[in-house]
Formats: structure tokens, C-alpha cells, sequence
């Protein structure tokens, strides 16, 4: 837009393009190369009518050269389309498709790309709602009687009057109808069902719209109430009520398949199925509200479902003079099962099964006990969920468990295996003769210090001239709670055991803390009075060709506290004595098959000078190759054990 001083033709050509650009609002592919604020710009590449901003740094779009009017997307607080003096008021996009109007800065209503709408506050609509369907009316809500109720109305099912199906009244009452009124609900009666014009179906609140009274669904003839569905406020508890009747059925083909009765046998009551009499003994299944009777109230091969008595609620199956089932122990934290029970006495025979809160299932003969099999002197077993653990005891009689086989074939009569693959067994050739697959025979032994030093596998142990001893301090450990139906919680206890180390205090009372709590105790020996203990101490071997030898190092025994209820492990070592297992042997060795071998003053194997089996000989090479290479140069490799 600048006319540069020229010759007469070249201000001439000047002025031309100046007005043409005029003219055509500087239109063209791209900008024009010099800009003034509020310049026009027909820019060709995007279609777009455009304006040069006031600080000439910028062009804004104002519509499209097609005619098209556009605006900015816009956002909640600056509405692309908006008023010069509520500038935070208008319309703005705000999504995909989606077109939303704010009023002072925020948003006031939105319609979806589904053609739904999304009101942020209240809606006032003057007159009457119509819902439409192909241009025809078909449910409308209106005010009535200025303003003091309001009514819905619809077509009927002949589709030819437009009739109400819902309205408040002026009085505060809600009627809801089908041609013609079907209920009515009022704060002073409550719900009526209004079934016919002399017949009502009714829910009152005799307590006037209060907490107290009760609320009855009654069945009416004429105006004689027949039947009631009563709740009561007062002592919160629904009831049933059969009026001139003793009980309550339910009939099919004209037979009882329920029967609820008060029983002259059972004030408390009794439900049959399957056909029931007053005196309780034609159900097939009864429930019963208290003690059931042998004699009068259920009839042999018979089921019954108990929700009181002595022994708590539960389920009982007679047959005869034999009681069996399930019950619920009255702290409700266990399932029980029993058989040979008569009445609500205590168990003292037949066999007991339970099945208690933590998982754990066990049986026992002794209806007290809680672990069974453990260290209980009842017979009983014991397999608690949390660790797999079996545990089993037989009383005096010295076997605890028996393995038949009838086959005559050689076979196997229990199978080891380790996460599904076969580790071993115990077998018969089909005859008398037992055999342990594969075997290593260990015995138990303890460092001195009672320490669980790490000691490589496969190194010789030799004994110590001294008797271990399991001195402990028994006392009682809460593992859980019990929960009444009251809601009292009680603390369940179990037999723990604490390791003790000083000999000096057996038979004295010691205090010591577990787990954060105090604890006290009698330190005691984990052997009985009288019984001998052929455990030793020992200690890696520091001898060569030592003649006390015991037998090679496995691992650490840690079952006492992982599951058998210990507060800390003994720290006891299992030292294989006999049959397989693996020898390190000292690194220099050149062990071969056949050789036998005795121990150098390091706890490692080397090779026997001669092959006479002696008191010093520990064990008999039966591989030479290096299972494992320690990194000391000590190695393992395969052998029998022979320390005995």
C-alpha cells in the first residue's frame, strides 16, 4: 500500500495494484508481505476471510468465503460466541460434536453427539411437558388447579383418551391408576390398593406416619380381615398371622407341601414339608423353632433343621434310634458334624468333625479338643488350611496309621512327590518284603551354641559327648476371636511353645515377650519323666579320619515354629546317617567309584587309604561326578552314607 516516488507509469502501476488489492481484500495463497493493523485478508488457501490484529502480529478468522460463518471452538469461561457485555456468557464447543452453553464462566447445559442433553441445574418449564413420538403426543405432565398438584397423563390401552395414571392431590395424597384409581398413598393411611369397589388391599402405619405401631399388609373379606403381613416397630420383627387358624400352608393339587403349626408338642412351632400335622410327625422335613423330640416330633428317616437348643442351631437326620448332622457351635465360628447323638446331649461318643473358622479341619473324639493330633492324648486328626499340615494321634495305642495294599503284585503303598513329580516311595514286592525308595536315613543333632551357622551340604559332622535338651515354656497365644450372636467377640487361645536355653530354670516360673506382649511360663522338658534321649550335640568335624563321625550335613530343621505352633525353631540339624545322599569331598581329591572315605580335620571327605569298611569310614563313592562346586574348591558328589 505504499506509492513510492517514480516515473508517472510507475505510480500509475502502483496505485493499480493498491486498489486492486482493495479491491479483492488483498485475497491470494498467502499473506500479503506488508501488513497494517485491521487489514483484510481473503486468504485462498484455507477459504477463510480474515482481519489483522490491533497489534499487527497476527491474523483472526472471521467467516468462510464460501458465506459460511464460523467462530472459535471456545472454552467454559471464554464462549466462542459470546455478548459485549457478558463476555463469559454464550456458546463455545465442548467436545467432539458436543455443544454447550455457559453463563458467567461456567457450564449451564451440553448436547451430546447422541442427541441427549445434560442440564447442570434445575429446569423450569411454564405450562405443560409434552413427550412426543413421530409428531404425536403420547405422555404429558401438567400443573392443575394453579399450581397446587400435578398430574401425568397418557393414552389409554385403546389408544382414543388421553387419561391420568398419575397425580397428586391437593391434600398431600399420591393416586396411581389404570383406568380408574388402583392405589393411593396418604401420610394418615398409608397404601391402598384398591382391587374393586368394595374390596381394598391395604398397608397402614397405625403409628400415624411415627416410629412406633405397626405396619400390616391385611387380606380382607368384605370387612373381615382373614390375613395380616404385620411389621412391627415396636419389637422390629415381621410377622405372618392366619386369623381363626393355628397355621399356615401352602397347598398344590390340593396337597400340604408346607406346613407351619404351633403343635401342641412345640409351642415354639414347627415347619413340615412335604405334609404336616399339630403333633410334627408326617414332614419329611421339619424345622424346628427349639429341641426336637425323638418320639413326637420327627418320625425315623426323617430331616430336620434345628435353629435352638442346648448345642445351637443346626441340621439333624434321624433314622430309627440314630441321630446324625450338622450343627453350628454356639459361638457360630465352626461347623460340626456328628453322628450317634440322641437329643441335645454332649457328644461323649461317636465320631466328630469340624470345620473351623481359620480353615482348619479336624476330628476328634473329644468334643474339646482344639488341635487334635497335636499333642493331644485323644485320637483324633488335625489339617489346618493355612500350611497344608496333617497331623494325627491315636491315644495309647501305638499306631497311628495304617497303609493297606490287597494286591499280591508288587506295587506301591505311598508315593512322595514334589511339585507333581514323583521325589520317592514306599513299596512291596508283593509279599512281606517293604522297601523305602529312594533312602537316606537322618538323625538330629545341634551346634553347641544352638545356632544355625551355615554349613555347606554334604559336610561331615561328628558328635559331641553331650544329650541335647528341649526345655520350653508352654503358654497360651490368641490366634483369632470369636463372635457371638450378640455381638461379644472372645479371644480364641492356642498351645504355643517357646524354646528355652538355660537348664538351670527348669521348673521355675520366666517372663519374656513375644511379638510385642509380655508372656510368662514354666520352663519344662519336652520329655517325659523317665524317657531316655538318644539326640546328641555336634559339631562340624574337626578330626581326621575321626571315628565320631555322625554322618553328613542336610539342612537346618525349621517345623518347629512353621508348624508346630513354636515361637522360634530349636535350630535342630538333620544329618543324614545312612543310605543316599551326597559327601563333600576336599578339593584336591580324585575320588572314584568303590572308594570309601573318611573325614580330614575340615568337615570334607577324603579318600580311605585302604577298602576295609572301618569305624572311621563314612561313606562309599558311588558317582565321580561334581553335582556341585563349592567356592572353597570343595565339591560334591554322590555316595552311601555308612556312620550308622
Amino acid at each position: 500500500m505504499n506509492i513510492s516516488n517514480g516515473t508517472g507509469a510507475a505510480v500509475r502501476a502502483d496505485l493499480n495494484n493498491a486498489l486492486q488489492a482493495i479491491a479483492t481484500n488483498n485475497s491470494g495463497s498467502s499473506a500479503p508481505s506488508a501488513t497494517f493493523p485491521f487489514m483484510l485478508f481473503a486468504d485462498t488457501s484455507t477459504g477463510t476471510m480474515k482481519i489483522r490484529n490491533a497489534e499487527n502480529n497476527g491474523f483472526i478468522e472471521l467467516f468462510q468465503l464460501d458465506g459460511t460463518f464460523t467462530i472459535e471452538n471456545g472454552t467454559e469461561g471464554t464462549p466462542g460466541l459470546a455478548f459485549r457485555t457478558a463476555l463469559t456468557t454464550g456458546i463455545y464447543l465442548a467436545g467432539t460434536n458436543e455443544l454447550a452453553i455457559s453463563t458467567a464462566g461456567a457450564e449451564a447445559c451440553k448436547f451430546l453427539a447422541n442427541n441427549n442433553a445434560i442440564f447442570n441445574n434445575s429446569i423450569q418449564i411454564k405450562g405443560e411437558l409434552d413427550f412426543i413420538e413421530n409428531n404425536n403426543k403420547f405422555i404429558d405432565f401438567q400443573t392443575l388447579d394453579n399450581n397446587k398438584y400435578v398430574e401425568f397423563r397418557h393414552f389409554n390401552n385403546a389408544g382414543d383418551t388421553f387419561e391420568s395414571f398419575l397425580k397428586s392431590t391437593a391434600n398431600g395424597a399420591v393416586e396411581i391408576a389404570n383406568n380408574g384409581i388402583a392405589m393411593i398413598i396418604t401420610k394418615s393411611d398409608g397404601v391402598n390398593f384398591q382391587h374393586s369397589a368394595s374390596a381394598f388391599y391395604d398397608f397402614i402405619n397405625t403409628g400415624a406416619g411415627t416410629l412406633t405401631g405397626a405396619t400390616r399388609l391385611r387380606f380382607l373379606e368384605g370387612v373381615n380381615s382373614r390375613a395380616e403381613l404385620v411389621y412391627s416397630h415396636d419389637n422390629d420383627q415381621l410377622e405372618i398371622i392366619a386369623n381363626g387358624s393355628n397355621e399356615i400352608k401352602l397347598v398344590t393339587d390340593a396337597i400340604d407341601r408346607l406346613n407351619i403349626t404351633h403343635g401342641a408338642s412345640n409351642t415354639k412351632g414347627i415347619a413340615h414339608f412335604g405334609g404336616g400335622d399339630t403333633t410334627g410327625r408326617n414332614g419329611n422335613v421339619v424345622i424346628s423353632g427349639s429341641t426336637l423330640s425323638e418320639t413326637t416330633n420327627i418320625e425315623d428317616r426323617k430331616f430336620a433343621l434345628v435353629t435352638d437348643g442346648a448345642f445351637g442351631g443346626g441340621i439333624a437326620m434321624h433314622d430309627v434310634s440314630q441321630w446324625c448332622g450338622f450343627y453350628v457351635n454356639d459361638s457360630g465360628n465352626a461347623l460340626n458334624i456328628f453322628t450317634s447323638r440322641v437329643g441335645t446331649e454332649t457328644p461323649a461318643s461317636g465320631l466328630v468333625y469340624r470345620i473351623v473358622g481359620n480353615g482348619h479341619i479336624w476330628s476328634s473324639s473329644n468334643y474339646s479338643n482344639t488341635t487334635p493330633g497335636l499333642g493331644d492324648t485323644d485320637t483324633g486328626f488335625t489339617y489346618e488350611f493355612g500350611n497344608g499340615a496333617v497331623f494325627i494321634s491315636r491315644g495309647s495305642n501305638s499306631v497311628q496309621l495304617f497303609l493297606n495294599s490287597n494286591t499280591s503284585s508288587a506295587t506301591s503303598i505311598l508315593d512322595f512327590n514334589r511339585n507333581g513329580s514323583a521325589i520317592g516311595s514306599i513299596t512291596h514286592n508283593g509279599g512281606s518284603d517293604v522297601s523305602y525308595n529312594p533312602f537316606t536315613g537322618g538323625h538330629y543333632g545341634r551346634l553347641e551354641d544352638r545356632s544355625n551357622t551355615e554349613i555347606l551340604e554334604g559336610t561331615i559332622i561328628e558328635l559331641v559327648d553331650k544329650p541335647l535338651d528341649y526345655l520350653c515354656v508352654t503358654f497360651d497365644y490368641q490366634t483369632s476371636t470369636e463372635t457371638d450372636e450378640e455381638g461379644n467377640v472372645t479371644p480364641v487361645y492356642t498351645k504355643y511353645k517357646k524354646p528355652w536355653t538355660d537348664a538351670s530354670d527348669i521348673g521355675k516360673t520366666v517372663t519374656f515377650t513375644y511379638e510385642g506382649k509380655e508372656y510368662s511360663g514354666i520352663v519344662e522338658s519336652e520329655f517325659e519323666s523317665g524317657e531316655l534321649n538318644q539326640h546328641q550335640y555336634t559339631q562340624i568335624c574337626k578330626t581326621a579320619e575321626s571315628t565320631k563321625c555322625f554322618g553328613l550335613f542336610m539342612y537346618y530343621d525349621e517345623n518347629d515354629k512353621n508348624s508346630r505352633h513354636y515361637t522360634d525353631n530349636y535350630n535342630d540339624m538333620l544329618v543324614a546317617g545312612l543310605g543316599d545322599y551326597f559327601i563333600r569331598m576336599a578339593k584336591d581329591q580324585t575320588p572314584a567309584i568303590g572308594d570309601f572315605i573318611v573325614s580330614d580335620a575340615n568337615g570334607c571327605g577324603i579318600v580311605q587309604s585302604d577298602d576295609v569298611l572301618r569305624s572311621k569310614t563314612v561313606a562309599k563313592i558311588k558317582g565321580t561326578t561334581k553335582l556341585k562346586t563349592y567356592s572353597d574348591g570343595t565339591f560334591l558328589v554322590a555316595c552311601t552314607v555308612h556312620c550308622g
